[in-house]
């Protein structure tokens, strides 16, 4: 949750350090604010800490990934629903809506 902190220039460099201290069949997992989703960007922008922040489509997230040679195993989007009380009893759903590039997060997984 910090790639988008980062210079984009930096990214390849990065991931290439992970995958080399990395054991055979490590896993890397990244978590992301969601570009295509209206309500992050709305959030991001208008958020202090995020000031410097550049979000990662999830496209370009997956050719950095597949450019430092790690594996991209998965990439799932996450909350789609708030996490208020009233919107409790829809979270169950979430996970059979991971494929949808909606949601307000995404994370891949990636393995040496």
């Amino acid at each position: 949750m910090v790639f988008h902190h980062i210079k984009h220039q930096l990214h390849e460099g990065i991931l290439m350090e992970i995958k080399r201290i990395l054991k055979q069949g490590g896993r890397f997992y990244n978590f992301e604010h969601n570009p295509n989703n209206p309500l992050t960007r709305k959030v991001v922008n208008e958020c202090e800490f995020d000031k410097d922040a550049v979000l990662l489509s999830p496209f370009y997230h997956k050719s950095i990934i597949i450019k430092s040679g790690l594996k991209l195993n998965q990439l799932n989007y996450t909350i789609f629903f708030p996490r208020h009380k009233i919107f409790k009893i829809f979270h169950f759903t979430e996970k059979l809506l991971s494929w949808l590039p909606i949601g307000a997060q995404y994370y891949v997984r990636a393995v040496k």
